[in-house]
């Protein structure tokens, strides 16, 4: 399939193809991103993320072990040290899964966090931790998600 990487604009066959029964993955050779083919709608990615045991694949069990509140600051420490000395901070992180990141950096201080997340299941548990978290897309958010110092997306494919 000839797909055009939407970062680099690279077109051709020279991509490496992962293909799961929903969708198909290819990596860019020229700038390594990966990109998903189709494209989803809101509506199908909910369809996919709500599905019984979704959530608790090996995969995701996996990635929140991995995701101990030491490793996730460290995650934010590439920031100057002048970052943090703001007034206040408005942390978004698009698809938040449960809130690892922004319980973590919510430590910090000085920080509002916000998560996007489109698993009806992962964003109540995060709702749960105080987080504001928007259950669904980006695109469909709330107009009080906006005005952000520092936005992350960390394990997402869109």
């Amino acid at each position: 399939m000839n797909v055009k990487c939407p970062i680099c604009k690279m077109r051709g066959e020279d991509k490496r193809i992962i293909i799961v029964p929903w969708i198909h993955l290819f990596e860019c050779f020229s700038c390594h991103s990966w990109i998903a083919w189709p494209r989803r709608n809101e509506k199908r990615m909910k369809l996919l993320h709500n599905k019984k045991g979704y959530s608790k694949h090996p995969y995701f069990e996996k990635r929140r072990r991995q995701q101990q509140p030491a490793a996730l600051l460290r995650l934010l420490e590439i920031l100057p040290k002048h970052f943090w000395k703001k007034k206040y901070i408005n942390m978004l992180d698009v698809g938040c899964d449960q809130g690892d990141l922004l319980h973590a950096a919510t430590r910090i201080g000085n920080l509002r966090a916000y998560g996007v997340e489109i698993s009806k299941c992962a964003a109540a548990i995060a709702k749960n931790r105080g987080i504001k978290v928007h259950c669904g897309s980006t695109e469909s958010s709330p107009k009080k998600f906006k005005n952000f110092s520092l936005i992350t997306l960390i394990d997402v494919i869109e």
